[in-house]
């Protein structure tokens, strides 16, 4: 049997709980906190949030300056070498000497450098003019540098491609850049000439180790764009 007080009592429970839950969601934010899953939902938001020298590699750079240590200092063209004798197969086999310089022959450029392997993919463009009379594969070296380790430089895998020749370019020790760092390269390959001998052609170009938009460094070729970059002090 009911007593009188029973339903009475029972409703002031049920407010009661009503209440205390509705305080909890109040300050709990009634969604799991809902502030801190929208501001962590926004913590990588960052436009270099992907960025990870861990898994990039220590060469790796973040996307822009505004971004990074390094800030635009200055930029300048890298220098070009006398262009010697013209890139043409009958006045390169005309010439009397047996070692003609031709800068105009090829042209040597370094991509895709990484510090961290201290390699880069090269290729040696040739003339249309020039191509069809190469006989076997040029030759890379650096015969002038600004640091002993660029002397080192060792050209492997050369393969003909259309346009020229592909390589890797490696270097025994990590090459870090202090300062300013170019090398002169010569490039030196052979031709047939019709009276059935060959000439051999020597082309020599500048390269500098630069910076690139990205902040990454690159080697740059005569005539090319060299950025230097500070880091702010």
């Amino acid at each position: 049997m009911r007593t009188p007080n029973a339903r009475p009592a029972r409703a002031r429970c049920l407010a009661s709980v009503l209440l205390t839950t509705l305080a909890l969601c109040v300050l709990d934010g009634c969604g799991g906190g809902s502030e801190l899953a929208i501001r962590d939902a926004g913590a990588d938001s960052s436009p270099n949030a992907s960025f990870d020298p861990a898994i990039e590699g220590p060469d790796a750079a973040a996307p822009s300056y505004e971004s990074s240590d390094c800030k635009p200092w200055s930029s300048e063209i890298v220098e070009s070498p006398p262009p010697g004798a013209p890139a043409e197969p009958s006045e390169l086999c005309a010439a009397p000497a047996a070692t003609v310089s031709s800068n105009l022959a090829t042209r040597v450029t370094l991509a895709n450098f990484s510090r961290a392997t201290s390699e880069a993919l090269g290729f040696v463009a040739v003339p249309t003019a020039l191509e069809g009379a190469i006989v076997g594969m040029p030759t890379i070296a650096v015969t002038e540098a600004t640091t002993q380790e660029l002397y080192a430089l060792t050209a492997s895998e050369m393969t003909k491609v259309e346009g020229g020749y592909r390589f890797r370019a490696t270097w025994p020790k990590p090459l870090y850049r202090t300062g300013s760092i170019d090398m002169l390269v010569t490039a030196t390959l052979s031709i047939a000439c019709n009276d059935g001998g060959t000439k051999t052609i020597e082309s020599v170009i500048k390269m500098a180790l630069c910076e690139t938009a990205s902040a990454r460094h690159e080697w740059v070729s005569s005539g090319d764009v060299c950025l230097m970059c500070t880091a702010p002090h």
